[in-house]
């Protein structure tokens, strides 16, 4: 009776190992929480011109009670790409991309992550108004090419929420480069 039962049990865990092996990871369980789904899928290519890139995602809103502290930010699935640094603000011209990094142009605001802070309902205060802000990621190429996602881990509310940025990132050297990777 007892190998009958260590047999079944054997069974039931070769199973579901097997199952699991099959069906591959699927990767990490992720809670985007207020500030998001992380927007529509896209791919995004900013030509470089000196190895290094910025790019924004647009308008990150907090739709939470508290503020959102962004505690961590990390390239997923990086391809020939290093992050150099990252940013919460407010650039003083809507751009999705910029050729190097520092941007050539002027921020309205701007907060250092880990600790940078967007308030409930919006982003930065000015005055009274509040203004959706940007997650600006810096990025050195290590290759001829390179491609990212990027995570956001932040807090709000007393809850931990992990955001996937849905954009994949590319980068390529040269003002043709983006156009060369078709």
């Amino acid at each position: 009776m007892r190998r009958r039962l260590l047999a079944v049990v054997l069974l039931v865990v070769l199973a579901g190992g097997l199952s699991l092996f099959l069906m591959g990871d699927s990767g990490p369980v992720l809670d985007a929480g207020p500030l998001g789904s992380g927007g529509d899928h896209a791919l995004v290519c900013v030509p470089s011109d000196n190895g290094t890139v910025t790019f924004a995602y647009s308008d990150l809103e907090n739709t939470g009670s508290a503020p959102a502290v962004i505690e961590r930010v990390a390239l997923h699935n990086p391809k020939d790409v290093t992050l150099l640094a990252v940013y919460v603000g407010e650039l003083a011209r809507n751009y999705s991309g910029w050729p190097t990094f520092p941007p050539q142009l002027a921020y309205v605001h701007r907060s250092a992550v880990p600790g940078a802070s967007i308030a409930p309902g919006g982003g930065i205060p000015h005055g009274r108004v509040w203004h959706p802000v940007d997650l600006i990621v810096g990025l050195r190429l290590t290759g001829k090419v390179g491609s990212t996602e990027i995570d956001v881990w932040y807090r709000e509310a007393g809850h931990d929420y992990h955001l996937r940025e849905n954009a994949t990132l590319e980068t390529a050297l040269g003002q043709r480069g983006c156009l060369e990777l078709g």
